[in-house]
C-alpha cells in the first residue's frame, strides 16, 4: 500500500534523468533473491515487486514494465520446481503433484502465453503518467485483497 501510495503521488516526468540509479550486482542479487522469494509466498507476479524496484533505480514506467515482464519466466520455473521439490508428499489433492495443482497449471498458461504480447502492446499504446496510475491502482488492489486475507480490512468482492 506504501509504494502504491508512493506512485500515486509522485509526480514525475519520463523524460527526466534517473535519480538513484542501478545498484551494484550484490544489492541487485539481494534485492532478485527477496522479489522471488516473496513472489513465491505471496503467489504473485514478480511484477508486482520488480516494478516498483525499477522505479524506483530510475527506469521509465515502460521500461521497468517490459523488463519486469522479462522476469516473469525465471521466477515462474524457479517457484514451480520450488513448489514440486520442497513439497515432498504432503498433499492428497487428486491431479497435483506437491503443491503444483497441473489443471491450473494448464489453465494459467495459455492465458498467459496469450496476454503477454497484448499487455506489452496495451504498455506501449498508453501515456506514462496513466500507466503509472493503473499500476499503483493494481498494486492496491492487490494489497487490499492481501490484507483482506489476515482480517484486518473487510474485502467483499469475491471476483477479484
Amino acid at each position: 500500500m506504501v509504494v502504491s501510495t508512493k506512485i500515486f503521488l509522485e509526480k514525475k516526468s519520463e523524460e527526466e534523468e534517473p535519480t538513484v540509479g542501478a545498484p551494484g550486482i550484490v544489492a541487485t542479487s539481494a534485492v532478485g533473491m527477496v522479489i522471488g522469494f516473496k513472489s513465491g509466498v505471496l503467489g504473485i507476479g514478480g511484477g508486482a515487486l520488480s516494478v516498483p524496484f525499477l522505479l524506483y533505480c530510475g527506469l521509465p514506467m515502460k521500461k521497468a514494465s517490459g523488463t519486469s515482464a522479462s522476469f516473469t519466466l525465471p521466477i515462474a520455473i524457479v517457484g514451480t520446481l520450488s513448489f514440486l521439490l520442497l513439497s515432498g508428499t504432503q498433499t492428497d489433492i487428486p491431479w497435483s503433484t506437491g503443491y503444483v495443482y497441473w489443471p491450473a497449471v494448464l489453465l494459467v498458461a495459455p492465458f498467459t502465453i496469450l496476454g503477454a504480447p497484448v499487455g506489452a502492446k496495451f504498455a506501449g499504446i498508453v501515456a506514462p503518467e496513466k500507466l503509472r496510475t493503473i499500476f499503483a491502482g493494481l498494486l492496491l488492489v492487490i494489497s487490499m485483497r492481501m490484507l483482506s486475507g489476515t482480517g484486518l480490512i473487510a474485502w467483499d468482492f469475491p471476483l477479484i
